[in-house]
């Protein structure tokens, strides 16, 4: 509940101080200043972001050009302010100890306090800096008391009750909420923010005392005042605890409901033409401060230019004739090709970056909101009460999400590959199994074009390998489907065959041939490029990237991709691969040991959807589950606590998922912490197992798959 800060702000500097009577033109100046604070003030309330940040900078501007330092102090913690609310912490530093310095220099204490507590406000932030958080706002609450001034008071309550509930600390902030609600009453004072804060601080107070009933009072009282008085910020606060206080009771229907309206209101309140509009106002505002201090430069070596004219003449003298020689070596003519050459390769590797860059991006956050989308679906596809006409929507809904999913796992490893990231990770498999899995899933969609899928394996392969079996797993995939997309009442035979036996060795030959459409001669190379189709009618449809995929996995793991087609003659895909046994000594080195007894495990999650997502996901496995919204409270928990099992989270807020894993891992060693992230696993693998986590798992996961991570990381 930041905004209170802010509003106690402009409260303070919207006070007209007047030193004697002021020459006419000052005083309309004057007033100037304080019609555009009080602007910008509204249009913050409102949450009109982008304007109240034009008008906060006019207001510093014209202040600043008046040379009127009062006004400029009370436009400067404004600013601060509206940069505040924007989460731009270094601009909102910078300008409250601007209008800290002027305020002391002029002894005022509305503009001294003002500006304290916004300072106080931004440490508050983190735990570490708790002490000084606290200091500040003593200080601001020493000079608010010197003024009298009662808005200034009593937003210094509700900011110290904000900052012990904020850290758990409910008793400590119950005295202030009690201070804030009599002062509130005693003055009159009818500001519909301070109310709907004070509802939110004693709701929150009521929902760590696990006092739901009285909380859930509390919260509609205060959205009540929100709703009549649109006050976006504190709607969302508002509806955020709600959601808490319904999933904590288990009302997960009325938990969902209360995150829709909270993301309604993120929605009113940082919409992308806001955000626009904010982004060219700050630019206009820190080129005008740029402009300004070039003017100031400029000015200081005109006169330093003139003490030293003799030596600036060398100088650019010196400097003409460096150029002149650089001019004249640089234009050989062997030398201008390489520099062509080079500035072409640079500007090539730099687009293909960005494009992978984008990509990865795109992928990494999709895969939070798959998560939620595909965990719902997991969840009511269990729901036993559900009609054949729904759970015939759920699949399609479930079919859809899985098609996203791999989509964008095949981007995120179409970047792996174009940064050399792809390493050979083996594992235990019976191929002869796997096979029969990949088949037994692409049945489906074999039988809707009258295909069959037919397996002829070499009874000499019906062993036990030590194989990267996710990536043979995946260029069998990529192939059969793409066999099953061309062919139409037709046949597809997977083939494997012992080439060669050695010692610990099998030498294999893979290949997946269909009877289908075939590919044109000329395009046999182009189909293993990136997005690229060899075929552009409706028959062809994905992304492009599978075969591109199959053939760096394929020359990762050692083999060569071939290919052998023609025209309306079909096609063979076929690689050979070393594959090594798993000799007796090597599975007992690698074999997991299962734990059947119910296990405590720990989520550390500060999504809403993904925690009720998870937490519902573990239940029904037969686990108990504990959700941390954040890596400090997890530290917290741990050390009052023995869990499993720790699923981490890598970006929270307050403490993301390394700090807490390396602090965890300092008074627990013994801690299982597993990653479960969205990021891609190459990007965080080496970060992650520094700080003691035992494994990476990437969202969004199912219901089978968590099973299978949470027993494949808790050994016996």
């Amino acid at each position: 509940m930041n905004k209170i800060l802010l509003f106690t702000s402009f409260v303070l500097c919207g006070v007209l101080h007047v030193f004697g009577q002021p020459k006419m033109d000052v005083k309309k100046t004057v007033d100037s200043i304080h019609v555009l604070i009080k602007l910008a003030n509204s249009e913050k309330l409102n949450s009109n972001f982008g304007s109240a940040l034009r008008y906060s900078t006019k207001a510093v501007e014209l202040a600043r050009v008046s040379d009127l330092k009062l006004e400029k102090a009370q436009a400067y913690n404004g600013l601060a302010g509206t940069y505040n609310i924007l989460n731009d912490d270094d601009n909102s530093k910078k300008y409250f100890l601007l209008a800290l310095q002027l305020g002391q220099e002029l002894e005022d204490n509305i503009t001294i306090s003002a500006a304290l507590n916004g300072l106080g406000d931004l440490y508050s932030k983190k735990a570490e800096t708790l002490d000084v958080a606290i200091e500040y706002y003593e200080k601001s609450f020493d000079y608010a008391k010197v003024s009298k001034n009662p808005n200034h008071i009593c937003g210094w309550y509700l900011s110290m009750a904000n900052l012990y509930l904020n850290f758990k600390n409910a008793d400590k902030a119950l005295l202030f909420i009690e201070l804030a609600q009599k002062h509130l009453t005693e003055n009159n004072l009818e500001y519909p923010m301070y109310w709907a804060t004070y509802y939110h601080h004693k709701g929150l107070y009521h929902f760590q005392k696990k006092q739901y009933r009285a909380a859930l009072e509390s919260l509609n009282k205060g959205i009540s005042i929100g709703q009549e008085n649109n006050l976006h910020i504190e709607l969302i606060d508002l509806y955020e605890l709600k959601s808490k206080i319904y999933e904590a009771r288990g009302q997960y229907v009325l938990a969902n409901k209360n995150l829709k309206k909270l993301q309604e209101y993120k929605n009113m309140n940082f919409n992308a033409e806001k955000n626009v509009q904010i982004e060219e106002v700050n630019t206009r505002f820190k080129i005008s401060e740029y402009e300004r201090d070039l003017a100031e430069a400029k000015y200081e070596k005109k006169i330093l230019d003139s003490r030293n004219e003799i030596i600036t003449i060398v100088l650019i003298a010196f400097v003409l004739f460096a150029f002149l020689i650089g001019y004249i070596i640089h234009t050989v003519k062997d030398r201008q090709r390489e520099r062509d050459s080079l500035a072409e390769r640079t500007k090539i590797e730099h687009l293909t970056k960005l494009k992978s860059e984008f990509l990865t991006t795109i992928s990494h956050e999709l895969r939070t909101p798959l998560y939620g989308v595909m965990g719902i679906t997991s969840i009511l596809s269990d729901d036993k009460t559900l009609t054949v006409e729904h759970k015939n929507l759920i699949k399609s809904l479930q079919f859809s999400g899985n098609r996203l999913h791999e989509l964008v796992n095949k981007i995120l490893r179409i970047t792996d590959i174009e940064s050399d990231r792809v390493a050979v990770n083996k594992n235990i498999v019976n191929l002869k199994g796997l096979v029969k899995d990949i088949v037994q899933s692409l049945e489906y969609s074999a039988n809707e074009k009258n295909n069959k899928l037919i397996i002829n394996l070499d009874p000499s392969v019906d062993i036990l390998y030590y194989i990267d079996s996710l990536k043979i797993s995946e260029i069998l995939n990529n192939l059969i489907t793409n066999a099953i997309k061309f062919t139409n009442n037709g046949r597809i035979v997977i083939q494997i065959k012992r080439l060669q036996a050695a010692e610990g060795n099998n030498y294999l030959s893979f290949k997946v041939i269909d009877n289908g459409i075939g590919i044109a001669r000329e395009n046999h190379e182009l189909i293993f490029q990136n997005f690229k189709q060899a075929i552009e009618e409706n028959t062809s449809y994905g992304s492009g990237v599978g075969l591109s995929i199959v053939k760096n996995y394929v020359e990762t793991l050692g083999g060569k991709i071939e290919l052998e087609s023609e025209l309306e003659k079909g096609s063979t895909f076929s690689f050979d691969l070393y594959c090594e046994i798993a000799t007796p000594s090597i599975i007992a080195q690698h074999s997991n040991h299962v734990k059947s007894r119910p296990l405590k495990v720990l989520v550390v999650e500060d999504n809403k959807i993904n925690q009720m997502i998870t937490n519902k996901l573990i239940v029904s496995i037969g686990h108990s589950c504990t959700i941390s919204h954040n890596g400090m409270e997890a530290v917290e928990l741990c050390k009052s606590d023995n869990f499993d099992l720790i699923l981490m989270d890598i970006n929270m807020p307050i403490m993301n998922g390394f700090e807490a894993s390396k602090t965890i891992k300092s008074f627990k060693p013994e801690a299982n912490i597993v990653a479960l992230t969205a990021l891609e696993i190459s990007e965080v693998k080496d970060q992650c197992f520094s700080v003691g986590m035992v494994g990476i798992v990437n969202k969004p996961i199912g219901k089978s798959e968590l099973n299978d991570i949470i027993q494949m990381n808790v050994a016996s």
